[in-house]
């Protein structure tokens, strides 16, 4: 059986599940191989929101977020309503985590 490039896309967002805590992103990745992980809110540098033009169509858009994690530098959250949203959301949560942390980045470390 073949599966197109579109349907097997549409595969890999469908069996994606994400949770957030007010301390760290775990989400869950895989069609035949199931994945597992987990990125700290601490970490993350960046935050942005992307909406091509099929996605404004289709109501939905993709979080971006720079991290100093070695295993996610980039990481996306893709096919989400109200990305703008979800991506404030965040963008609190991550400065909540950074403060009662007491977390301090300074420039060229990376988190050091």
């Amino acid at each position: 059986m073949f599966i197109t490039p579109p349907l097997f896309q549409l595969l890999v967002l469908k069996t994606t599940t994400y949770h957030v805590t007010n301390q760290r992103l775990e989400y869950t990745r895989g069609i035949l191989h199931r994945r597992r992980d987990q990125l700290e809110l601490v970490r993350i540098r960046d935050l942005s929101a992307s909406r091509t033009l099929v996605q404004r169509m289709l109501g939905i858009g993709t979080v971006i977020m720079e991290t100093v994690d070695r295993s996610h530098p980039i990481f996306r959250i893709e096919a989400q309503p109200d990305v703008y949203a979800l991506s404030d959301w965040l963008h609190q949560l991550n400065a909540d985590e950074r403060t009662r942390l007491n977390y301090r980045e300074f420039e060229g470390t990376q988190g050091v």
